[in-house]
């Protein structure tokens, strides 16, 4: 997790790593030679579409850091587990089992599952890091409805990787703002 490294370097860690990953995207874009060394290495860990276009690193790194630059460390590691954890699983939920669409093509079944393993993430990070044994439940709720907005939505047809975490920071701040439970 980036708390292990002190958040200045962290931040300038990631500025970097992003500044790299625009750098290969462009040189994968404009040289054959330069796509196929970067497939020999991330071929195995990308999609279909992300082999003519851009690899989901760069959109991830893009919402990494502009999330540390802006946000509290609590809002980002939260947001990044709101990713981690709802995004495949909304997606894994959806396409199994389902049925019933409603934003953008996506399933209510795969929201639900989505606003479920955010609230789970939410308390238990709650929980981990306050040592409270119950935050309030309608703030659980709410955060784990945050995460399955965030991932339901679909911002000008953008990546996940950069809405979703976007999203949810903006949305837990808040809540984790009004309801003093900021750390």
């Amino acid at each position: 997790m980036i708390y292990v490294y002190k958040q200045p370097t962290a931040k300038w860690g990631f500025l970097a790593l992003m500044v790299f990953s625009f750098a290969m995207e462009y040189f994968r874009q404009k040289s054959r030679r330069v796509n196929r060394l970067v497939l020999l290495v991330l071929l195995p860990f990308m999609r279909r579409h992300e082999i003519k276009g851009v690899a989901a690193t760069t959109p991830l790194l893009v919402s990494v850091t502009f999330l540390i630059w802006t946000f509290p460390l609590s809002t980002v590691e939260l947001a990044l587990l709101f990713l981690a954890f709802a995004d495949p699983l909304a997606s894994m939920v959806g396409i199994l089992f389902g049925k019933t669409k409603w934003l953008y093509g996506k399933s209510i079944e795969g929201s639900l599952a989505a606003a479920a393993v955010c609230s789970f993430v939410f308390y238990a990070f709650i929980w981990a890091r306050l040592g409270m044994l119950s935050p309030s439940w309608s703030l659980v709720v709410m955060a784990g409805f945050i995460g399955a907005i965030a991932e339901a939505l679909p911002i000008f047809n953008l990546d996940d990787n950069l809405t979703m975490p976007i999203l949810s920071a903006t949305g837990l701040w808040v809540l984790l703002f009004f309801s003093g439970y900021l750390v």
